[in-house]
């Protein structure tokens, strides 16, 4: 069977190491004009051997990165300036939008504390008919572990509201808890499990 699937207003959250907040939570970033867009790319290597001739005869996977990116509309303005300042981590003072403080510039983000973990949250994931298991539950929404902020742009708005275009990046952390007979230490980009997603079950949304 198919069938249709709705996200609802889905929102959108942040949360930063210490230097960047005072708390541990996440934090209301607000919503857009639209749902998030989520854009999920793996990256192979081609593969090439004589007997294929010139085209790739294979692809070899080579990791997995996303994107996601929104307009928002309705938004909380001191989480927005957190995520803006994208010199602050655990080892140096959030010096402001725009600002980079000595030491800044060089920065290793996921090492230094300069990311910060992202959730997109669907909250119509938790109607009945959209956790169908015949037809397959729609996923409550996605977390991504590390990301930080791409190129943004500020409508100023005049009589209509102010909205900010935004795009974030989440790059593959490694889980060092996981082990198969291959190795250990897992790559994840993003997460859409209910768990990963829990923190933000329950917090006010305004």
């Amino acid at each position: 069977m198919t069938q249709l699937y709705s996200t609802g207003p889905a929102s959108v959250w942040l949360r930063f190491v210490a230097g960047q907040s005072s708390g541990s939570d996440f934090l209301l970033l607000g919503w857009g004009e639209r749902a998030p867009a989520v854009h999920v790319e793996p990256f192979y290597r081609p593969i090439s051997y004589d007997h294929a001739g010139e085209a790739p005869a294979s692809r070899m996977l080579v990791g997995e990165t996303i994107s996601v990116s929104v307009t928002l509309v309705r938004y909380n303005m001191t989480t927005l300036r957190l995520a803006q300042t994208v010199a602050s981590s655990s080892l140096l003072s959030a010096a402001g939008p725009g600002q980079i403080p000595p030491g800044g510039i060089g920065s290793i983000l996921d090492l230094e504390g300069g990311d910060f973990q992202l959730i997109v949250y669907f909250p119509y994931a938790a109607k009945p008919v959209f956790q169908n298991a015949d037809n397959g539950a729609m996923p409550r929404g996605y977390f991504v572990p590390h990301a930080s902020l791409d190129p943004q742009d500020v409508e100023p708005g005049s009589t209509t509201p102010k909205k900010v275009r935004l795009g974030f990046t989440g790059l593959p952390g490694l889980d060092m808890s996981v082990t198969n007979a291959f190795g250990t230490g897992q790559l994840s980009a993003y997460s859409t499990a209910d768990a990963d997603l829990a923190p933000v079950v329950g917090l006010p949304w305004n």
